[in-house]
């Protein structure tokens, strides 16, 4: 009998958040087992996602491979890719989640041929180390903290922004 690969759709945990969320990797892990599919199992995504690690290290499941990831990894996740955590050691961190009418807000500008290489797992490796010296830790945390805050000036636009940087 044949199963096939579950598609997770984006489903935000409020209406605000405009086709982007910042969702802890503890939040998925406590509800592996919670909702209807684990994410422990692979499954295929609606929507593109930038995982980065900020303690431990362990693996995650891309396109039928293992990939390692250990602190300060950028996983990069293209729409329809299947993918699977592996939450048995201690990896801590966050998906930057987004749908494809963000991605085109967001990346229109860039070059086509930078977000070919960014996006096209098929030709490139989806992970990308990022230095303890480098300043994506700083933006990210920059990123984080403008998501949290609800009622900040122009909140979708600083956000589309720091996003820009961080890929860039």
């Amino acid at each position: 009998m044949k199963k096939d690969i579950p598609y997770i759709k984006f489903q935000p945990a409020t209406n605000e958040n405009f086709e982007f969320e910042i969702i802890s990797l503890q939040k998925i892990a406590d509800k592996k087992h919670s909702s209807n599919h684990n994410s422990q199992l692979p499954h295929q995504l609606k929507f593109y996602n930038l995982i980065f690690f900020t303690e431990g290290e362990g693996r995650h499941f891309i396109d039928f491979q293992w990939y390692p990831v250990k602190k300060y990894t950028l996983l990069y996740l293209a729409k329809e890719q299947v993918n699977a955590f592996d939450f048995t050691s201690n990896l801590k961190g966050y998906c930057m989640v987004f749908t494809e009418e963000f991605f085109v807000s967001s990346f229109s500008h860039l070059t086509e041929e930078f977000v070919f290489r960014l996006f096209n797992p098929q030709l490139f490796s989806p992970t990308v180390h990022i230095s303890s010296e480098s300043d994506f830790i700083k933006y990210f945390d920059l990123l984080r903290k403008e998501f949290s805050s609800k009622n900040s000036f122009n909140r979708k636009e600083i956000i589309k922004s720091l996003v820009t940087i961080l890929i860039s």
